[in-house]
């Protein structure tokens, strides 16, 4: 090779690696990760923001991707099924609501207090030391720890695809009384419930249950998988004003008949007739009192004697008698042998608490739900404990082994009595909750809404201050 063609060579590499590296440079951008204001980005969480190009955002954590790969002009992705996702139990980054109103304090220790947060609130989880839930608690960015025992935490995120989800009161509830319809409650929204439903078709709901349950459930939920099961959630948290809802709608239909009921002569008992001449006996007896009070007579006394027993044989009795009888939805749901408060609370359910779930089993094979002696949520003595098919023996084995309770008359919910008593529980939250708030990740904040979406592009107000979100959702400090 001659030494003219050697240069040539040479200067064309030099040329090539020259245009690499200003390549490289034009990736890499403007941006940077850096404290304006004098913040930082520490691996806990929050403590300062992020300059980028034309903005300042806040920074709850450093990121597997870059601030570069975030705003540089990305094309449309191509949408896969993502499967599965069992990257399960990382709190971090997971919204949850307290249960009730916490102080919020500058150590994960909690003995500092810095502010407080309302019942019912949504949170982001930012970490999670010693106990503690490190939070952004207010719309100035402001972070704090709260005490974890005391907040429900998004299933759906903290447990991901290790659980099912069919929160069917959000969008079509199942609540029957055996094969019949409830009116104004079977394929209804539950109020409080509005904002839960996310996208049933794909399982997609926000699905709140207090933090200590949900690492219990966690392992009932891991060893069901080792079997060839899911359990499938139908109910975790359930405002109060939907237990009202519930049970007095339920209640006023108690005495109706049943649509197809057929009327039928029955003929009294000896008992029934003697329970209706009893009742009339103590009318009476409470005329002749009345009486007595009025003449000023004591119905204690010897003269009160005659007039008492007076009214006492004037009483009209009954003997056995035929009547018409038509099946009522009382009847349908008891049988005679529980009450309307077994299936729905009168006052405060544990589902109001945060403790209790409403589920079931479903295979991993067929992707169905397993056969139970009644539908779930059949509010009728079809679903008592005592009537319990293998497959619900099977579900009760599996809660129970990891603490849960049941009840003797549904076989489908569980509730967790041992943290109850653990942390003292005694409140509950009157109105449903919602994803809507600011939501963090690796690179900043977001604001998400009821629907899990987020703002994009625009300026928004919020709790009267006025934020900028850019094209990704992420939020510029005003």
């Amino acid at each position: 090779m001659n030494e003219s063609l050697l240069l040539a060579l040479m200067l064309s590499g030099v040329l090539l690696l020259i245009l690499l590296g200003g390549c490289a440079i034009l990736r890499s951008g403007s941006l940077s990760r850096r404290g304006s204001s004098g913040g930082s980005v520490s691996e806990n969480g929050f403590t300062g923001v992020i300059t980028i190009e034309d903005g300042t955002y806040p920074a709850p954590d450093a990121g597997s991707e870059s601030l570069n790969e975030m705003t540089e002009e990305k094309e449309e992705p191509v949408e896969e099924d993502p499967g599965e996702d069992l990257s399960y139990g990382d709190p971090v980054y997971c919204t949850i609501w307290p249960i009730q109103d916490l102080t919020v304090y500058n150590d994960p220790g909690l003995t500092e207090k810095t502010g407080s947060v309302k019942g019912g609130q949504t949170l982001c989880v930012l970490s999670e030391e010693n106990g503690s839930f490190k939070v952004c608690y207010d719309g100035d960015f402001n972070t704090g720890y709260v005490d974890e025992r005391f907040c429900m935490i998004n299933l759906s995120e903290y447990l991901k695809d290790l659980c099912s989800y069919s929160i069917t009161n959000s969008y079509d509830s199942v609540f029957r009384i055996h094969e019949y319809d409830i009116p104004e409650v079977t394929g209804t929204v539950i109020p409080g419930f509005e904002e839960t439903a996310l996208d049933p078709a794909s399982g997609s709901f926000v699905v709140p249950y207090l933090y200590p349950c949900a690492n219990r459930l966690l392992k009932a939920a891991e060893k069901t998988r080792e079997d060839g099961y899911v359990l499938n959630i139908y109910e975790s948290f359930r405002p109060h004003k939907a237990t009202r809802y519930l049970y007095d709608t339920v209640e006023l239909l108690l005495n109706e008949p049943l649509p197809d009921a057929e009327e039928e002569e029955r003929t009294m008992s000896q008992a029934e007739v003697d329970a209706i001449n009893q009742q009339k006996l103590e009318e009476s007896l409470a005329q002749a009192q009345v009486f007595l009070m009025a003449q000023g007579i004591d119905p204690a006394s010897e003269q009160a004697l005659p007039i008492v027993q007076f009214y006492l044989d004037n009483t009209e009795k009954i003997t056995a008698q035929t009547y018409t009888h038509v099946r009522t939805y009382q009847e349908e749901m008891t049988n005679g042998t529980h009450k309307l408060s077994a299936f729905l609370a009168k006052q405060v359910s544990a589902h109001n608490r945060g403790i209790a779930l409403d589920l079931t089993l479903r295979s991993m094979e067929t992707g169905e739900d397993l056969e139970m002696q009644s539908e779930i949520h059949d509010l009728s003595y079809h679903s008592v404990s005592a009537a319990n098919n293998d497959n619900a023996k099977l579900l009760e084995s599996y809660m129970k082994a990891e603490g849960f309770n049941g009840l003797t008359s549904e076989w489908w919910h569980f509730q967790d009595d041992i943290t109850r008593n653990e942390i003292k529980l005694a409140t509950y939250l009157e109105e449903g909750v919602s994803l809507e708030g600011f939501k963090a990740d690796d690179n900043g904040f977001k604001y998400q809404n009821p629907d899990g979406s987020f703002v994009t592009g625009e300026e928004k107000t919020i709790d009267g201050k006025k934020y900028s979100f850019d094209a990704y959702g992420y939020c510029k400090i005003p």
